[in-house]
């Protein structure tokens, strides 16, 4: 009787173990979905502070252009409301183009942004504006950088 106790322990204990790994795996598995889903929302959720970020840049930024048609503002307004993912805006990053047509101001910003996961994806908001003061079309891109 002693020896089919000895084995049954025995069988039990081999079960116990394989349950353990069972059980190490599959809170390996869900420790790194876990930490997946965590930089997927991370990563969208400065994927929707920038855009915002954008939005609120040109459509600031066209207006001060159709005012004002003063480059220095609208850089002074970029760095005012820069976040702390973009880095710091120069004169050089804005370029404007004169153009025959009608008198409309249209900026463009764009900036590419790493998204942890999901790679490199670029940005880009636009606004457009009408010139009152020259009688000229005015065309403004504007690249950022991301720090």
């Amino acid at each position: 009787m002693k020896t089919i106790d000895w084995k049954i322990k025995k069988v039990r204990n081999n079960n116990m173990r394989n349950g353990m790994v069972d059980f190490v795996m599959a809170f390996m598995l869900l420790f790194v979905t876990f930490v997946l889903m965590l930089f997927l929302v991370l990563g969208f959720r400065n994927s929707v502070k920038i855009e915002s970020y954008l939005d609120a840049v040109a459509t600031q930024g066209v207006r001060i252009l159709a005012i004002e048609n003063d480059e220095n503002e609208v850089i002074t307004l970029a760095n005012t409301l820069k976040m702390t993912a973009i880095e710091t805006v120069d004169i050089d990053d804005l370029t404007c183009s004169v153009g025959s047509g009608d008198r409309v101001v249209h900026l463009v910003i764009q900036v590419d942004y790493e998204v942890p996961v999901l790679g490199s994806k670029t940005f880009k908001s636009s606004a457009a504006a009408y010139n009152e003061d020259q009688n000229q079309e005015l065309n403004c891109t504007l690249l950022l950088g991301v720090s």
